[in-house]
């Protein structure tokens, strides 16, 4: 659970800033700034569907925003859903396969944001620093073949 901090929280929260951050912080009026808290489920459900009630999107798996999946798995659900719904089976076959289809990945991304959340996140200065040095010498390519689990989903082949 997340919560953005106003102004002055938010400077000792993290500790310091370069120029102009701290100056910027300090403007903020803490009424006018907005608090969302951030939730995730602890489990995707299985199944995603009872009956003929299905979930999908942050009903089905929210989860937390370290990886940016959150929309991309909600369309993603609805257009394996269309597709699945489309084919000329019973309406609780097709759930049944949406199920099965999508919650594999939906468990799969929610735990990997969960786990990049527990990395990058907290821990102190030091943490901080071997973290930030890690990324910076990571290079792009590893980066790139590391998205590919969260950014390189494929619709189902049209039936």
């Amino acid at each position: 659970r997340a919560a953005v901090l106003a102004g002055s929280a938010l400077r000792r929260a993290d500790g310091r800033w370069h120029a102009p951050i701290p100056a910027l912080l300090d403007a903020l009026d803490p009424d006018a700034v907005l608090r969302h808290d951030v939730h995730a489920l602890r489990h995707v459900p299985a199944p995603l569907h009872r009956g003929t009630a299905v979930l999908l999107g942050d009903a089905a798996h929210a989860m937390e925003p370290n990886l940016g999946q959150g929309a991309c798995l909600a369309l993603e659900d609805a257009v394996v859903l269309t597709h699945l719904l489309a084919d000329d089976v019973p309406v609780e076959q097709a759930l049944a396969r949406y199920s099965a289809a999508r919650r594999p990945r939906a468990v799969t991304l929610s735990r990997l944001s969960a786990r990049l959340g527990r990395v990058t996140q907290g821990g102190g200065r030091v943490r901080a620093a071997v973290r930030d040095a890690a990324v910076r010498l990571t290079p792009a390519p590893v980066v790139l073949r590391g998205s590919d689990r969260a950014a390189g989903w494929r619709p189902p082949p049209p039936s």
